[in-house]
């Protein structure tokens, strides 16, 4: 069969596929809302632009051109610095002992040890892919997302791209769509496309779905649940019913907001502010 049919025909499955999924994502979604019960803990004096939080509790906040890391209890840890540091890059602490920094601008990115130091650099800028985003993979390599062929692959700290057991196929057609952030859950890959939806795949790199929620920021991934902040709320959406329960915050001008280990954490205009959540999350 001649390549370009051949390759026609994928496409049109592959869109179907999507249309599919896109469909059953987009199914009624019940919303209930609550209000967060919280203890304030304590606050770090700091300007930030953006906060990230790890599975042991640990804070870490973009100021200036540094990465700056502190324990639990807000104690400055150590920093990381780089001339070419933004606060959009991909900076994934899904495995706080091995930290993805990844700086799309310069296409090269490194893996950083649990004190910020540099474990690994890789140069990305001969591949083939021009990626958006890119996450920590569960077998410790690296997902990446391309933008010129429209999905998702997999490479090493190298940078050489690992073969998957899937076919390529693309998972929207839309050129005006980038993806700007993804992480992985257990054993499945979310990837963000903002006024598109937010796209799943498996452990192999095969699309599963599309999550009919267009968001613009990052957003947490617990177990089936993706959590999010938009609007002084906190959303969990259950991707499994699909439910969603929006939490008040009894927080005023939080500009983000991470939680992790039943605590909150708020990045203010010129602070960062920990809370304790007494009300479980549902």
């Amino acid at each position: 069969m001649n390549v370009s049919i051949r390759y026609y025909i994928v496409l049109f499955f592959c869109c179907a596929q999507v249309l599919r999924s896109s469909a059953q994502s987009s199914a009624q979604i019940t919303t209930t809302t609550d209000t967060l019960r919280v203890k304030q803990l304590f606050t770090i004096a700091a300007t930030a632009s953006r906060i990230e939080t790890d599975k042991l509790g640990n804070i870490y906040a973009y100021i200036g051109k540094e990465w700056v890391k502190y324990n639990s209890e807000g104690v400055e840890c150590c920093r990381f610095s780089e001339h070419s540091l933004t606060a959009t890059d991909v900076f994934d602490v899904s495995n706080p002992q091995k930290v993805l920094l990844y700086m799309p601008s310069v296409t090269f990115g490194e893996v950083l040890d649990r004190a910020l130091t540099e474990e690994q650099h890789f140069n990305l800028t001969n591949s083939r892919f021009e990626i958006s985003s890119a996450c920590t993979a569960s077998d410790g390599n690296i997902w990446v997302n391309s933008i010129f062929y429209k999905n998702i692959f997999k490479i090493n700290r190298n940078g050489d791209e690992i073969p998957l057991a899937v076919e390529w196929t693309p998972y929207y057609t839309n050129d005006g769509l980038i993806a700007n952030f993804m992480v992985q859950e257990n054993d499945r890959v979310y990837l963000n496309v903002p006024n598109a939806g937010i796209f799943i795949f498996d452990d192999f790199g095969k699309f599963l779905k599309t999550i009919d929620l267009k968001l613009k920021e990052p957003f947490q991934v617990f177990g089936n649940k993706i959590v999010y902040y938009n609007n002084e709320k906190i959303h969990i959406f259950d991707v499994s019913l699909p439910i969603e329960t929006a939490y008040y915050l009894p927080i005023s001008a939080a500009i983000s907001v991470k939680v992790q280990n039943n605590a909150l954490v708020a990045m203010q205009k010129d602070k960062i502010v920990v809370y304790k959540v007494l009300k479980p999350l549902k």
